[in-house]
């Protein structure tokens, strides 16, 4: 299960990579486009290819806010105890014996 789990996040990580390489490109490679028609395809293409990279950009950014504030947390989580421990004989294993 666990096998099938990595695959199938390699596989999703592919996917993502894939998506925002060739994006990318194809707007490279059409950046000199001269539109003719007003329902142009490859005006249509390019802007969803602009929305793509945007919406991965906003979710990144997110997972990073998300990464900070789990390390915050963890960060905080280790701080020592400010409140010093009250002492009594029986934690401090005194005996007594007269």
């Amino acid at each position: 299960m666990e096998k099938r789990n990595r695959s199938l996040a390699l596989l999703l990580a592919f996917a993502v990579c894939f998506a925002v390489l060739f994006s990318t490109f194809y707007i490279a490679a059409k950046v000199d486009h001269d539109c003719i028609i007003e329902d142009c395809p490859i005006c249509y293409q390019i802007s969803i290819c602009e929305n793509t990279l945007k919406y991965l950009g906003y979710g990144a950014a997110a997972i990073a806010v998300a990464f900070a504030l789990v390390f915050a947390a963890a960060i905080l989580s280790r701080q020592p105890n400010t409140h010093p421990k009250k002492s009594t004989l029986v934690t401090l294993k005194v005996k007594l014996s007269n």
